[in-house]
């Protein structure tokens, strides 16, 4: 073969290897670009769809004070309950139904909206108590809530417990422990134990501290 059928033989073979580079090329940014357009939502963009399609009942307002949770909604398993609100409170406190004498209170030194329950003795299955809001010496606004007896809580803490066994064998985290956990309350209609989970989350994602941090707004339009 001469020097010169060489050179042409190898033009043709580099041509043609850059033909199917470029080809595949074309083929990856055209999967790319369907990916982009059918780009799936996340699991907690999922969750968070669940809770506003399925709606709880309104949280408890007045003007520009808003309590989310918890609320006469139903019965809630957590007897340290998270405390969800919208507003400038001074302080949020917890009673016994119908009385005006605080047991537990909680000052809001900083800009705030969530706190759990951290009262010396949990809160009784069974129980109905009042959550109050003050912006003033007394309560500007309140919303009662009731805790499950402890046959529910009993069935609850089972479902949980096999539930994680079940997730920890799987080798997942935290944060997907807690996923999974919110989709159960919500599948319950468990909605402040829902919040609950996904609220005590440890170090959570960037996605999923804008949820929360976008929630309040939200659940109080």
């Amino acid at each position: 073969m001469t020097y010169t059928e060489t050179s042409i033989r190898s033009l043709i073979f580099t041509g043609i290897g850059l033909m199917l580079i470029s080809s595949q090329l074309l083929m990856n940014s055209e999967t790319i670009s369907a990916n982009s357009k059918n780009q799936k939502p996340s699991s907690w963009q999922i969750i968070t769809t669940k809770i506003f399609r399925r709606k709880p009942r309104q949280p408890i307002s007045r003007g520009d004070l808003c309590l989310i949770s918890p609320t006469n909604q139903k019965a809630i398993y957590s007897t340290r309950p998270l405390f969800l609100w919208k507003g400038n409170f001074k302080k949020i406190a917890v009673a016994n139904l119908g009385s005006n004498n605080p047991f537990w209170e909680y000052k809001i030194s900083e800009q705030k909206s969530f706190v759990s329950y951290t009262g010396k003795d949990k809160l009784q299955p069974g129980e109905t108590y009042e959550w109050h809001g003050y912006i003033g010496e007394n309560p500007a606004i309140l919303a009662e809530f009731n805790i499950m007896d402890t046959q529910q809580q009993q069935v609850v803490s089972d479902e949980l417990k096999k539930l994680e066994r079940q997730l920890l064998a799987k080798g997942a985290n935290k944060e997907i422990i807690a996923r999974y956990k919110v989709e159960y309350f919500i599948d319950k209609e468990l909605w402040s134990n829902a919040l609950q989970e996904a609220y005590a989350v440890p170090n959570p994602s960037p996605e999923l501290s804008q949820i929360l941090q976008d929630l309040p707004d939200r659940l109080c339009k």
